[in-house]
């Protein structure tokens, strides 16, 4: 499986994770002509080879594959479970081939302590930590601990064995508040403290008067922002894949502003994932993080303004801004530059009809065609924020000079119309042709 960043300087790979006996095997792209699930099959066979040679096998009762796609839908993807997927192996080249179990894209699995599931879905670990705590609760009712012994189970036990998964969840602020339903009450009377004890007290630290007893979604954040952090400076291979992540976050978001440093501003990025349940947290706690934008994130040039930025304006629903986002996605442009020409007086007619300008040296993420409501809202939002209202492509504010100090831009004019003539891209340049009158 590679990653890759959308300028492309970032790249990692991962084929196999193996930890002790569990190993995963890996695949998002394949060679020219064979698909993903042939190539995954083919890594999968490959390391049962190896274990065979070194005088091991699989335990094919318990493995199985995943194999998942996504169907578009009006510019809005679903996953899906491709019909027809089987993986069969061998043990060596002795025994016939053995059918793997196959999982759909909503069943969960345990991965070194955490249940996760293709699909971003939550509920079994979820229920799981219920059932855990449900336990905790059983055995301290029937327990004759002292209030002291009671803090130290609390410390020492309990709070360990629940968060162990938190730093890599993604449990919403109302899923914590169950689990948070669970556990306190029990652990207060067990304290010898009043079921009306303020929640804010019991969650405060102790040096504060507080009891410190463990808030499920604040230790949530802080443990993801730990990891996410510590992965980051220290420069590993997930350190990689974050940096990777939070590169098409921003992408995805299209906002000027890095969006973990102004976490309270509004963005019309999808989904609901790891980052930005970090960046809830951020907004909550009036904290941010501070680090810099990648030049092809920066304005182009004097006047440029981010497409998305006018799109979260008070104007525009956040429906809408979706939807202009999926049309911007499409295109692959960030700024009011990317969709104009060289001289950044007028827009270029075939974007704002929904047809991508030219060629980006980004990797953008994959979007499929939104419908004809999202072009409407598209056209609609160029027309009432940038154009003027004579009905013609020229911009109500022009673009000003270029910054040289950017660099190349992602994009790459094939042509520009000044008024002595027009300037083409060649092989070999750029080729002036100059206007002359007939007759």
């Amino acid at each position: 499986m590679e990653f890759h960043s959308p300028d492309g300087k970032i790249s990692t790979s991962h084929p196999i994770n193996g930890i002790v006996d569990d190993t995963t095997v890996e695949a998002n792209v394949s060679p020219a002509g064979v698909s993903v699930l042939e190539e995954g099959h083919a890594i999968a066979q490959e390391w049962e080879n190896l274990l065979f040679l070194s005088g091991g096998t699989l335990a094919r009762n318990k493995c199985f594959f995943y194999h998942v796609d996504w169907k578009w839908k009006g510019g809005i993807a679903t996953m899906v479970d491709p019909v027809g997927s089987k993986i069969s192996l061998m043990r060596g080249d002795l025994d016939p081939l053995c059918a793997i179990n196959r999982k759909t894209h909503a069943q969960a699995h345990r991965t070194l302590g955490v249940r996760i599931s293709p699909n971003g879905n939550w509920a079994v670990e979820l229920d799981h930590l219920k059932n855990k705590i449900r336990r905790f609760n059983a055995r301290l009712h029937k327990s004759f601990l002292t209030s002291h012994e009671v803090m130290m189970a609390m410390r020492t036990r309990f709070e360990p064995s629940v968060s162990y998964s938190l730093g890599v969840t993604g449990f919403s602020e109302q899923q914590c508040e169950q689990l948070q339903k669970l556990a306190r009450p029990v652990w207060l009377q067990k304290l010898g403290y009043s079921l009306r004890y303020p929640s804010a007290v019991a969650h405060a630290p102790r040096d504060m008067g507080g009891i410190w007893m463990i808030q499920f979604f604040a230790f949530q954040g802080h443990k993801g922002l730990e990891m996410m952090l510590g992965h980051l400076r220290a420069q590993t291979e997930v350190g990689k894949m974050v940096q990777i992540g939070l590169d098409y976050f921003r992408l995805i978001s299209g906002r000027a502003n890095c969006p973990f440093r102004y976490p309270q501003e509004t963005t019309a990025y999808p989904l609901k994932d790891w980052f930005h349940l970090i960046r809830e947290y951020l907004a909550k706690t009036e904290s941010c993080i501070i680090y810099p934008m990648p030049k092809y994130m920066l304005p182009k040039c004097q006047g440029d303004v981010c497409l998305m930025d006018h799109a979260i304006l008070p104007t525009w629903s956040p429906s809408d801004a979706r939807a202009i986002n999926r049309c911007r996605l499409f295109l692959c442009v960030i700024y009011l530059s990317d969709i104009t020409h060289g001289d950044g007086r007028t827009l270029m007619r075939p974007t704002f009809w929904g047809v991508k300008p030219l060629s980006s040296s980004l990797l953008w993420p994959n979007q499929g065609k939104p419908s004809e409501y999202d072009w409407r809202k598209w056209r609609s939002f160029l027309r009432q924020e940038f154009l003027q209202q004579d009905g013609s492509m020229n911009l109500r504010q022009p673009l000003g000079p270029w910054h040289p100090s950017l660099g190349r831009h992602h994009r790459q004019w094939q042509k520009h119309c000044h008024q002595h003539g027009v300037c083409i891209q060649r092989s070999t340049g750029w080729r002036l042709f100059h206007f002359r009158r007939q007759g």
